[in-house]
Parts: C-alpha cells; structure tokens; sequence
C-alpha cells in the first residue's frame, strides 16, 4: 500500500514540475515578446518631408542628362570645370576625367542645367582656356533629356540611411536614394538637411513625368504630385 502511494506521489510531483516548467517556458516567451515591443517601441521613428519633385525640362527644353566624347584631346586638368556651348549659361556644370596622357576618359555632371532647346545641338567645352598644355581637340556632344529633382527634409531626430529609404514612381521603377543617376551621395540625412534626388532621366522632348512620387523610410510613407 505504502509503495502505491509513494508512486502515486512521484506522479503527481512529476506532473507538476512538467506543468510548472510549461508554465515558466510561456512566461519567459511573453517576457521576451514584451521586452521585444518594449524596443521597437523605444526606437524613434524617421520623419521627413518630401518639398518637391519636379520635371527640369519642358516639352520644348531640357537638361543635361549625358554625353558623348567624340574626341578626348591630350593635355587636359583633372577635374577641369566644363559648361555647353550656349549664348547664356544654362546651369550645366560637370568636371573632366582624364587618363595619364591628359586625354578626357568621361565627365562627373555636378549639374544639368535647364532651358537647352531640343531643336538645337550643344558641345561642352572647358571653361578654362587650357592653351598650350591642351590640344584643344576635345569634342563632347551634350546629350538632351528630363530629369525629376526630388527635395527631401529630414524634420525629425533621427538619422535617414539613403540605402534604406526607397523611392517610387507611381508605385515603380523602385530606387535607394544612394542610387541616383548623379552617382552616389552622401549615405546619411541629418536631422534638419535637406536632400537632393536627381531622378529618372528620359532622353529626348516629350518625355516629361506625371503622377506621383513617393518616398519610404522604416515603413513612413510620403507622397507627392509631380510638377
């Protein structure tokens, strides 16, 4: 009799530690759970506004948007400044890339300028007049198109990481801001900076874009019309 109680006992008390280790496995899992929401909750979220987004060119002019070199020269500067070859400035700006014998290998645009016609053709020149080192026989076509330029204000207390903050047209052709028809900028918009995004350039007249502009960072989604 006293052996059946005994084993009795050992059952229960073995039923118990199962029921008790059970019990102390969930509160651990809803303590990690909470802790859990507890740091997402504690992170700060991003807030940013989108200014603007709007077409440089017109259905009659355009910008900048690529080139072709024709002729490369000899003797040219590193980072030698260039413009078109127009009556009036119209805002392109780009840098010259040479190899060691001075000969220009490719452009670094800085700007695209506006208000080139497209019924007209443009060269870029060096500003500079780079006699005698330079042959002078540099020829680079400019090549016309449209390009949206995004600006985006960090108003919040965070950090926005431009590989991680994505931006769409109309709900395409997604894009990290690092990957910019410029090349890639600064990885980081500080809180209170202002951010430049120079999109989508479509070579040619005509190709102006409507619609939307969205931008989203950390699941904060915004939006704007296209002018």
């Amino acid at each position: 009799m006293g052996g059946s109680v005994a084993a009795g006992a050992m059952i229960v008390g073995t039923s118990l530690l199962v029921v008790f280790a059970l019990a102390m496995s969930t509160l651990n899992s809803q303590v990690e759970s909470g802790l859990s929401e507890l740091e997402t909750a504690a992170e700060p979220i991003p807030s940013f506004t989108i200014d603007s987004a709007t077409n440089i060119g017109t259905s009659t002019t355009g910008a900048v948007v690529d080139f072709t070199i024709n002729d490369g020269g000899t003797g040219y500067t590193q980072d030698a400044l260039v413009e078109t070859s127009s009556d009036t400035w119209r805002g392109f700006n780009a840098t010259l890339v040479v190899d060691s014998f001075g000969e220009v290998t490719d452009l670094v645009i800085t700007a695209y300028g506006s208000s080139y016609l497209y019924s007209s053709s443009f060269q870029i020149d060096v500003v500079v007049d780079c006699t005698p080192t330079c042959d002078g026989n540099l020829d680079i076509t400019a090549t016309l198109g449209n390009v949206v330029q995004v600006q985006i204000t960090n108003d919040g207390n965070v950090d926005m990481d431009t590989d991680y903050t994505w931006i769409f047209e109309n709900g395409q052709n997604i894009k990290s801001l690092s990957d910019q028809f410029l090349g890639d900028r600064s990885n980081t918009i500080f809180p209170g900076e202002t951010f430049t995004y120079d999109a989508l350039p479509r070579l040619g007249g005509q190709n102006l874009v409507s619609g939307n502009m969205a931008v989203t960072c950390d699941e904060v989604t915004k939006s704007i019309t296209v002018t």
